[in-house]
């Protein structure tokens, strides 16, 4: 039962983090089209 709570924030935190990786890499393309 310890292994699900610990499974499931893990899930979470990679989704943000891909998540966030995809915000940076749309901002910076947004970026050099602009310039």
């Amino acid at each position: 039962m310890s292994s699900v709570p610990t499974a499931s924030p893990c899930k979470a935190n990679l989704t943000v983090i891909v998540l966030q990786r995809h915000f940076i890499q749309h901002l910076i393309a947004s970026m050099v089209i602009k310039a």
